[in-house]
């Protein structure tokens, strides 16, 4: 099936990644890398895979959007935010995260990236969830859990999607509550 609209693209999108076009291989006249990354996800058939395919293209996207921004204008290690608050911390929001490194963090997390404290906010043309136009492809809960995993690896969130939102529910309080005990103790 050639898609050759953007509008129609985005007006069957529900019909397009339904069960009834499992057989359909798509293909598209448009020249936006939105509706190529689109139909890429439409043509991976399997549920996790394509789920996995978006959270990975969408950190990309976050990624190259802010290639050539210090963002936080980090310096020897803090924020702009823990300097003007003169806080000790480390690695800013991440300080608490454990796939925080010392060379940044070592998994994509969504919701990680398109965390904005009031600092950074304030200070840049910041990406907004309408410019992600490949978050379409998830359904509404999917992307309203997406938008709450924080501390996790781009696996388990696509786990937590692929199993739905009660699942996701459930480990999204677990890894809190883990998250949360053990930097009590630190």
């Amino acid at each position: 099936m050639v898609i050759r609209s953007k509008k129609k693209l985005y007006r069957y999108l529900f019909f397009y990644r339904s069960f009834l076009c499992y057989f359909v291989t798509f293909r598209t006249t448009l020249k936006d890398s939105t509706s190529k990354s689109i139909i890429q996800a439409l043509n991976i058939k399997g549920r996790y895979q394509r789920i996995y395919y978006v959270i990975d293209t969408l950190c990309d996207q976050i990624d190259d959007y802010y290639k050539n921004n210090n963002m936080c204008k980090f310096c020897k290690g803090q924020c702009i935010c823990h300097r003007t608050l003169g806080y000790p911390y480390q690695n800013g929001c991440c300080r608490k995260c454990s796939y925080q490194s010392s060379h940044g963090c070592t998994t994509k997390n969504f919701a990680c990236k398109m965390f904005y404290c009031s600092y950074v906010d304030s200070s840049i043309k910041k990406l907004k969830y309408k410019d992600l136009g490949l978050l379409k492809i998830l359904t509404p809960i999917q992307r309203l859990v997406l938008k709450s995993e924080y501390f996790a690896t781009i696996e388990e969130v696509s786990k937590d999607l692929f199993l739905g939102p009660f699942i996701a529910a459930f480990t999204e309080n677990y890894r809190a509550i883990k998250v949360f005990f053990s930097h009590k103790n630190s």
